[in-house]
């Protein structure tokens, strides 16, 4: 049931891996788009996911990893590039052909997609980024093993619909398995998504060619001696959750697949920042603050942690809450709320909301937090905990690079983060072009994938 770890259990050093050895890779890229007469039309793509060997450096041998591809000879790490073209649709079956025991340890203990027959390992596949109806979001619970053979308690569907209506730009995609993230994406299940417009590229004046148009996903992982992933097999809390444990930190940087690769540069140019307007070149600019005015309702989203009698954690919830308990933030499609994200935890928190993009307006330091904490571990309730005494502290600026539209945003400990979420499109303020308000919903979290394993997740269901 844990799966397998190498049994040669020597970790390599990552300065016995020579840098900048392997030239950087192109992944495949894959047209999520037919051209018709010179113009674009939808198509359906069928993306499979594959166990193979995959060599990250000269120095290591070939390791078992799990790989997004057309087949398993063309599957890769990270997976293809698939190329959408804003308003033309792209349907994607996403095919699970993994192996009934996976290759790195994982954890019963924390609330996980196990199949009934335990046998398979569940995936499910979500947009990072992406604006579509819930039933192509890859809810944690809408798993499926190979073949289909057993899904999960929200799954609807085996062909993904992804409208492509929403601002052009990069997202990527990756396994979203309920308990299985950490050990999905770390085995490999992670791959770009762009969506291109011409009418707003065009202006910018940029090479468009895949010579100079080249996606990078970055990533970090330890190795053993033996080439393989090494993932810990005992947790911080053994005799609670024998593996899981609350982060994961690699030693050597990946890059399209290699670790430490050289990139040969053909362009005497770069692009170091950007403060264009968006829409370029007659948008609003990019630090525009938007008015706080037009939402429709505040809320409070607190943060917490929870530590066992030797001060090591055990989960995380948000507001005090496991994933599995009903919903509470119910949205109104196409409007706009505040939310002030409270985090009462030691750490810092990527939170990500699936559907809404959100802009950060500021980040207040709580002052007393002790006082304050004690009281929400109590009560979790931030108007009842008299958060208007306590948000007096430091307020911080958000950097000139992280103004603009988000689905992700570092809250820092101690702080109150205040975000303007918005449900409907950004670049046109138009209503969705889907139901949003569809079973099974969304959900929002930490992106730290340890901390959203077990479980700082929520559901996220959008009203009429």
């Amino acid at each position: 049931m844990l799966g397998v770890l190498s049994s040669s259990g020597q970790l390599i050093s990552p300065s016995q891996l020579e840098m900048f050895v392997d030239e950087i890779q192109d992944m495949p890229r894959i047209q999520g788009f037919h051209v018709v007469n010179g113009v674009s039309k939808s198509k359906s793509l069928e993306i499979g996911m594959f166990k193979k060997h995959w060599k990250f450096h000269r120095d290591l041998p070939p390791t078992p990893v799990y790989a997004y591809g057309t087949s398993e000879h063309t599957a890769t790490v990270p997976g293809p590039t698939i190329e959408a073209i804003h308003g033309i649709d792209t349907y994607v079956t996403w095919q699970n052909h993994l192996p009934s025991k996976h290759i790195l340890p994982w954890d019963p203990t924390i609330p996980t997609a196990i199949p009934f027959t335990k046998k398979g390992i569940p995936t499910v596949v979500h947009l990072h980024g992406g604006i579509h109806e819930p039933e192509s979001d890859g809810n944690t619970n809408s798993w499926f093993t190979a073949g289909f053979e057993e899904k999960g308690p929200t799954w609807t569907k085996k062909m993904y619909h992804y409208t492509n209506m929403q601002q052009p730009g990069n997202l990527w995609y990756h396994d979203h398995a309920l308990g299985l993230t950490r050990v999905n994406l770390l085995a490999g299940l992670i791959g770009s998504y762009i969506i291109r417009h011409h009418d707003v590229e065009a202006p910018l004046g940029l090479p468009n060619c895949d010579e100079f148009d080249r996606p990078l996903i970055v990533f970090d992982r330890i190795f053993l001696k033996d080439g393989s992933i090494y993932m810990n097999s005992t947790g911080n809390n053994p005799n609670i959750h024998p593996q899981w444990r609350p982060e994961y930190f690699g030693d050597t940087i990946i890059v399209n697949g290699k670790a430490w690769p050289r990139m040969t540069s053909k362009s005497d140019f770069a692009i170091l920042a950007n403060n264009a307007p968006y829409p370029y070149p007659s948008g609003d600019p990019v630090n525009d603050a938007n008015d706080m005015s037009s939402a429709s309702q505040t809320r409070y989203i607190a943060m917490y942690e929870y530590t066992s009698a030797i001060d090591e954690p055990t989960h995380l919830y948000i507001n005090g809450k496991s994933y599995d308990e009903s919903v509470t933030e119910t949205p109104m499609a196409g409007t706009s709320e505040v939310w002030n994200v409270i985090n009462l935890t030691e750490d810092n928190h990527p939170l990500h909301i699936h559907l809404g993009l959100f802009m950060v307006m500021d980040q207040t330091e709580l002052v007393k937090v002790e006082e304050f904490k004690s009281c929400m571990m109590r009560f979790n309730d931030a108007v009842k905990c008299q958060i208007s005494k306590h948000t007096h502290g430091k307020r911080l600026e958000v950097p000139a690079h992280e103004k603009g539209w988000k689905n992700v945003y570092k809250m820092i400990p101690g702080y109150v983060t205040k975000i303007l979420v918005k449900f409907s499109y950004i670049h046109s303020n138009a209503s969705y072009t889907f139901d949003p308000t569809a079973e099974p919903g969304y959900v929002y979290h930490c992106h730290i994938l340890d901390h959203e394993d077990n479980v700082m997740m929520r559901p996220l269901k959008l009203v009429k």
